[in-house]
């Protein structure tokens, strides 16, 4: 019987602690559920940690990963709003338990896109979409440019690729000053929308290239200037496109060349998918990624 059985909450908020019971639930399935990438994002701004551990007849059985926006005044996952694929951690058997995270929530929250397959997660409304593409069976970038357009489609897309790679665009691989580069062409791409203007959001990323991560740092020179910079890395079987930054002003077909070149390495190193991230962007909904639904949850 299982109406006896005690259901008990614990509020980690110590920093050493935090990590352990992290390390301890966490099964680093994706690069959002690894320690260090999200501690870049939480460091600077150090909100109050509020990890909620659950535990049935005193035996720990999930996390629930959350902190205190201060600033927002409303609970959100740790790490902040750049994180994706946000989840409660939870033992196999217990998805029957995920909503009493949520229902024990004493302040305000602001939990956005959140993943899983329990029927609670999947009632909660979608926020937006993350954007996968999938490299099943494909070997080689033909393979998949054919397996995802019709023959005119790629004779376009090719005629676009041959117009910059016939100005004799040089490609540089892990030249990682060129952070700042693909930074400040972000900005030039997104104006005052761009992420980069939001506090910490440089030194964050300079802190990300000190992980222990397979980065693939690419930068594009045409006539001996540097004009696009994308930053990827490899995470367990899934090639990561964190951020990047282009010329499209002056190079239109630029961005289509970039996409190319990355699938491709992508690819070539036999990763099984290409991580795109959040938010279309005016183009992954082109590209025929598949479309993963992120979902939020608010507590007024």
């Amino acid at each position: 019987m299982t109406e006896n059985r005690v259901l008990q909450f614990e509020c980690i908020s110590d920093i050493q602690k935090a990590k352990d019971i992290w390390n301890e639930f966490s099964d680093g399935k994706n690069i959002y559920d690894n320690w260090d990438f999200r501690y870049c994002f939480y460091k600077y701004f150090a909100f109050p940690l509020s990890f909620y551990v659950a535990s049935l007849d005193g035996t720990p059985i999930g996390l629930m990963p959350l902190q205190y926006n201060t600033e927002k005044k409303y609970y959100e996952f740790f790490g902040g709003c750049f994180m994706e694929d946000n989840r409660i951690f939870i033992k196999n058997g217990y998805d029957s338990y995920i909503s009493k995270f949520y229902g024990m929530l004493d302040k305000p929250a602001r939990l956005e896109d959140i993943i899983g397959e329990d029927p609670f997660t999947k009632s909660l409304d979608v926020l937006e979409h993350k954007y996968i593409a999938d490299f099943s069976g494909i070997k080689t970038l033909d393979e998949y440019l054919e397996k995802i357009f019709k023959a005119r489609q790629i004779k376009k897309i090719k005629k676009r690729y041959d117009a910059v790679d016939s100005m004799g665009i040089e490609i540089m691989e892990n030249r990682f000053e060129d952070i700042e580069s693909m930074m400040d062409l972000n900005i030039k791409m997104f104006g005052a929308q761009c992420s980069f203007l939001k506090p910490h959001r440089r030194e964050i990323f300079r802190d990300l290239l000190e992980l222990d991560l397979e980065f693939h740092m690419l930068s594009f020179i045409i006539k001996g200037k540097l004009e696009a910079v994308s930053l990827a890395f490899e995470y367990r079987d899934t090639f990561v496109g964190i951020n990047a930054g282009i010329n499209k002003a002056d190079y239109p077909d630029l961005s289509t060349y970039t996409i190319l070149v990355k699938l491709k390495k992508a690819i070539s190193l036999g990763s099984e998918k290409y991580d795109a991230g959040l938010e279309d962007l005016g183009w992954k909904e082109n590209w025929h990624f598949n479309k993963v639904s992120e979902r939020i949850y608010i507590k007024k």
